[in-house]
């Protein structure tokens, strides 16, 4: 929960989600190749658990990132890294596809409107080893894309497992996108116990390593 969430909570989520998924799945610069995001992301719309459409590495760019949020879909799900640190917000950024940082205070630009879920997969979590890093960082993001219109987002505590995280984005989907009535908390959570028992090819994925650094 974060304070930005309170004049949200009566709100009722779109019965159908529509997808739009940005990823970087090359190396750029110091942050490694995401070689998982390609089949993560066209597993959830060529797999038909949600509608909607990819845009891969130099594709997401700034003004398809813009683009897309015109079009506002309900699913905002970008496989990237993205890197919290302490102070300024010029220091936390989101790691574009051409090589762009946006900054959580170049965010502030953007709206987010009828965007019912943010979902930041695979990405890199920097926090820890500072003075002034207490774990704010995380909620911040929330807090600000709520309050730049988005109903709720989706992070992880620390740097997640590719090819586990593209598993486990699908089956999030797919039981929140076929349960009518079903609330975005609800889906994760059962994305969770699906890993915990190790059921539909999560065998290898029942250490909470693999399910549990997702927040919602």
């Amino acid at each position: 929960y974060t304070e930005a969430s309170k004049d949200r909570l009566r709100d009722r989520p779109p019965v159908r989600w529509q997808f739009s998924g940005l990823g970087v799945t090359r190396a750029i610069e110091t942050f490694s190749a995401l070689p998982a995001v390609k089949a993560e992301l066209e597993g959830i719309v060529r797999g038909g658990i949600l509608p909607g459409e990819v845009f891969l590495d130099e594709q997401f760019s700034n003004a398809q990132f813009r683009d897309t949020l015109d079009k506002r879909a309900s699913v905002l799900h970008i496989a990237s890294h993205f890197v919290f640190s302490p102070g300024a917000e010029s220091n936390s950024f989101l790691l574009l596809g051409d090589g762009t940082r946006l900054s959580l205070a170049d965010l502030k630009a953007y709206r987010f409107r009828d965007v019912d879920l943010i979902t930041l997969s695979a990405c890199e979590t920097a926090i820890g080893g500072g003075r002034d890093q207490n774990g704010r960082e995380i909620e911040g993001f929330g807090a600000l894309a709520q309050r730049q219109g988005a109903n709720g987002v989706l992070a992880t505590l620390w740097p997640v497992a590719d090819s586990s995280t593209g598993l486990f984005m699908q089956k999030f989907y797919g039981v929140r996108q076929t349960t009518t009535g079903m609330t975005k908390a609800e889906a994760l959570r059962q994305a969770q116990i699906g890993f915990i028992r190790g059921a539909d090819g999560a065998k290898e994925y029942t250490h909470p390593f693999y399910w549990a650094p997702f927040i919602l």
